[in-house]
């Protein structure tokens, strides 16, 4: 023991307690002792000294072991008391034994007491700290009781095996409507709509620890019906375990939800409607031009309403994929694009025969912001190689390569082999509108790059960052 013990006699004989010391001594017992005689020197010790163990004979002049023993008590309930006499009948051993004494030693054996007092020590200690436990298990249910009763939240104590209440807050009899006493009296099953019945096995999970939250529908005892979202934990009382739950009435989140479900759907069918409407519009346009032309011989001016209805056509094709994707912001911009290379060979006439197209694409899906100018890319770079990269050969191939790498950036690559084998062109001095139109939306509006490589055809690659512009529908 780290600190002295001490040990307070309650003897009237100077040689028995001086036996006493020797023995504990003896025994290596580290202590300090003191001795009384009366009742008053003992109360008075009692408070200034505050023993580990009070030692009494029971016999004293002035007073006996069993009025000290009482006195102690008094003093400190857990305090170890000894009787240490010199002969003590049976009657008297028990007597003192239920009052409260720990333990009683013979003089004649003496020896015996430095074992007494370690175990009357390690009595005390045993019993404080229960008494310590006790104390601190009635403060934790305090406090979980004044959390469970003065709680907002409605909470209730569930017994899974059949499902009654065995607990309810204010809040929980304040949300169903019904008195406490009323509540108590009712199984979780009699307050859930029958619509979803609450299976065993979601309060046997939640028991264990294996369901900690659920949706259910709750009926008050007005017979409002209400949404409910269920948080639940297991609790253990009287040695059986029980459910905690703590319900939230989320019927007015759930409309809010619902509202917002059937304004987006409004939302999107009216977008929709718009796109639909849009193509609509640009295929009016193009109808106009066309009729326009038949009124106009000059080559050059037919050539300039040909490669106006491309560029119309190529901004209707993803207002029309739009209208038809699950999707009002994003497409298929490798679907986009092999539709709208098919849709330009179809448009000037020029078969498989004339010019083959060797796609490799990945999947990429970009937002119209994308997509708009990326098409009138691909429009009059395919259209300049029909107009120009084949006119005096019998066959051309075109490869189209899409790739879209980890830090979404797209790499568009568009090669043909035909007649720019060779050609030194400046992008920074293009003259051609076409040609002029693809180099300020890649580097304008795309914010990308664009390069040209003749070795052997035209090579034309364009990349560009994918995350410029956010999604919004």
């Amino acid at each position: 023991m780290e600190n002295k013990l001490k040990l307070l006699f309650v003897e009237d004989m100077v040689e028995s307690f001086e036996m006493a010391e020797y023995e504990l001594r003896k025994s290596g017992l580290d202590f300090i002792a003191e001795r009384v005689e009366n009742s008053n020197d003992f109360e008075s010790l009692l408070k200034t000294m505050n023993p580990d163990v009070v030692i009494s004979d029971y016999y004293l002049p002035q007073f006996n072991g069993m009025i000290a023993l009482k006195i102690a008590k008094s003093f400190d309930e857990s305090m170890p008391f000894i009787i240490l006499t010199g002969n003590l009948n049976e009657e008297i051993a028990v007597e003192c034994m239920k009052s409260g004494a720990n333990d009683y030693v013979l003089k004649e054996h003496l020896s015996k007491l430095p074992f007494s007092i370690r175990e009357v020590i390690k009595q005390r200690d045993a019993l404080r700290d229960k008494k310590k436990a006790e104390v601190a298990l009635m403060e934790s249910e305090r406090r979980y009781r004044s959390i469970f009763e003065r709680n907002f939240a409605a909470m209730m104590i569930v017994n899974p095996e059949n499902g009654s209440i065995i607990d309810a807050n204010n809040a929980a009899g304040d949300f169903y409507g019904y008195s406490l006493k009323d509540l108590l009296s009712k199984r979780l099953q009699d307050i859930t709509d029958e619509a979803i019945p609450l299976p065993v096995e979601i309060l046997n999970l939640a028991a264990s620890g294996g369901k900690k939250h659920f949706y259910s529908k709750h009926i008050t005892k007005s017979g409002l019906i209400k949404d409910v979202e269920i948080f639940c934990s297991p609790v253990t009382f009287w040695g059986k375990t029980y459910i905690h739950m703590i319900v939230h009435d989320i019927t007015q989140r759930n409309r809010a939800i619902a509202a917002l479900r059937n304004s987006l759907k409004a939302n999107r069918e009216l977008v929709r409607e718009i796109f639909h409407r849009t193509k609509n519009n640009l295929q009016v346009i193009i109808s106009i031009f066309g009729l326009q032309a038949m009124y106009f011989e000059d080559e050059r001016l037919l050539t300039v309403f040909k490669e106006m209805e491309d560029r119309i056509k190529a901004m209707s094709l993803v207002h029309e994929m739009l209208y038809k994707s699950q999707s009002l912001s994003k497409l298929p911009l490798d679907e986009y694009i092999t539709d709208l290379i098919f849709n330009i060979k179809s448009g000037y006439g020029v078969g498989d025969e004339k010019l083959s197209v060797i796609f490799d694409m990945e999947r990429v899906e970009v937002l119209i912001d994308i997509a708009l100018p990326c098409g009138l890319v691909i429009n009059e770079l395919v259209v300049n190689v029909i107009k120009h990269g084949y006119s005096s050969k019998a066959e051309g191939i075109l490869w189209v390569t899409l790739k879209k790498d980890k830090d979404s950036e797209i790499k568009i690559t568009v090669e043909d082999n035909g007649a720019g084998k060779g050609m030194i062109i400046d992008l920074n001095s293009v003259e051609t509108l076409g040609l002029s139109i693809v180099k300020n939306i890649v580097e304008y509006q795309l914010k990308g790059t664009i390069s040209l490589d003749t070795a052997n055809g035209f090579k034309w690659v364009i990349t560009f960052p994918d995350n410029l512009y956010e999604e919004r529908v």
